[in-house]
């Protein structure tokens, strides 16, 4: 009987050795939550459990390479972008000495050649308006214009818009003049280039209203200045290229303020 007993108790370990195998296999691929969710699951329950997992695992796979693919993608823009900071900044050192800060006045004359003139003010609407005439001898009436300006030739040619030498078809008001009659006159028309604090007069070689181009001559006076080169027909940039652009879009003021914070961000 006693010989009996074991044989059972034998036979019964025996069987229960697969059982912890196969539970611990499902304990390590599932994990500790989801083998242990229903002690109870039969095959079927445990395939389908399974199944779900190996798919959810296909799914965060998937979404890991596509993380990695954006880190790849923003790595390739940062480069790019890091590539054109380093283009613009070696074009700057090369060529902003040859980048002009054009400064001129100009000034209005009757069909007498007499300039017009301040001939005092008066109050009206809470404001003071300007009385302007050619008789007397107040102070001229005087403006003053600037533009940029770059080098296309070591020799002193410059171009610039026309509209930057011929700046009174870009006023209302001083439209109005000149359909009084009044005639614009330049009394100044000077360069200006970086690391040089004397002016370059300049003269006027052509005008194109259109497309809006002035060529301008100056005496370098033996400077070497940068020349910029120009583009070829042939090199026509694609719709979307970056461009950079170089000049004095804030004019005079920008430039006198800029001299001002140099004290300042030296204390």
């Amino acid at each position: 009987m006693s010989r009996d007993l074991n044989r059972l108790r034998r036979a019964g370990g025996s069987a229960r050795r697969p059982l912890f195998a196969a539970a611990l296999a499902l304990f390590l691929v599932l994990g500790p939550e989801m083998a242990l969710a229903d002690p109870w699951a039969g095959p079927s329950d445990l395939r389908s459990l399974l199944q779900e997992t190996l798919a959810a695992n296909r799914a965060l796979a998937r979404q890991l390479e596509e993380l990695r693919e954006q880190q790849r993608a923003s790595e390739v823009r940062l480069s790019r972008l890091e590539t054109r900071r380093g283009a613009a900044e070696r074009i700057i050192r090369q060529y902003a000495g040859g980048i002009a800060f054009i400064q001129g006045v100009y000034r209005l004359t009757d069909d007498s050649d007499r300039p017009l003139r301040y001939a005092g003010a008066a109050s009206g609407a809470g404001e003071t308006i300007s009385i302007l005439s050619t008789e007397g001898a107040g102070p001229e009436v005087t403006f003053e214009f600037h533009g940029t300006g770059f080098l296309v030739s070591a020799e002193g040619l410059l171009v610039t818009n026309r509209h930057v030498v011929e700046p009174w078809e870009e006023s209302e008001r001083v439209k109005g003049l000149l359909r009084a009659g009044f005639r614009p006159g330049r009394i100044v028309l000077r360069a200006f280039f970086p690391g040089h604090p004397e002016p370059f007069p300049l003269e006027i070689v052509a005008l194109a209203p259109d497309p809006d181009i002035a060529l301008l001559r100056f005496d370098p006076r033996g400077i070497d200045l940068p020349v910029p080169p120009l583009a070829s027909p042939e090199e026509q940039s694609p719709v979307g290229a970056p461009v950079l652009l170089l000049g004095y879009p804030a004019g005079l003021a920008a430039l006198v303020a800029k001299a001002e914070l140099r004290p300042s961000a030296s204390l």
